[in-house]
């Protein structure tokens, strides 16, 4: 597996990726390419697509690479045009937060963009305002909130635009 670790200095992509390493531990099988693959801003569609083109010519036997990570989707969206591109359709790219773009690309039947891990933005905006009104109110409040995420996949993409679209 290719992964693009996002920026580890980001704490979203830090417990993402920390995350994806440790539930792979009970996965032997699941072998990750080295040197992991690394973000960049601007540009981040276009150097996926170059690096994982890379990776394609690296590993050109079907097989040898079957899946992409991205922390989040926009790398997601370069290395599925670098993978649709080259018609390798034994590689699967996963991603998370659910933006539109790469919604268009999971809802593609012939796209290699698989999944997204997402969360409604609606959800995380209302944490936010009622985590400042606690704080604002003299309460106290938490360091870290969290929120269920769900996944996205080709079968049912219609329904996760509708979560994800604004109230």
């Amino acid at each position: 597996m290719a992964v693009f670790n996002g920026f580890y200095g980001v704490q979203a992509c830090r417990i993402r990726y920390d995350l994806l390493k440790y539930v792979a531990q009970d996965y032997p099988k699941v072998q990750f390419i080295e040197p992991e693959l690394q973000d960049v801003i601007p540009g981040t569609i276009e150097d996926a697509r170059k690096k994982i083109q890379d990776l394609l010519l690296k590993y050109p036997q079907k097989g040898d690479l079957r899946a992409v990570w991205a922390c989040w989707d926009i790398p997601g969206i370069g290395a599925a045009q670098a993978i649709d591109a080259a018609g390798r359709k034994d590689i699967k790219v996963y991603g998370a937060d659910g933006e539109p773009a790469a919604l268009d690309l999971v809802a593609d039947p012939s796209s290699s963009f698989t999944a997204i891990a997402a969360q409604e933005p609606y959800k995380v905006g209302q944490a936010a305002v009622d985590t400042a009104a606690r704080f604002l109110a003299g309460q106290a409040v938490p360091k870290t909130v969290y929120l269920d995420a769900f996944i996205v996949t080709k079968e049912n993409v219609a329904e996760a635009r509708k979560k994800l679209e604004p109230k």
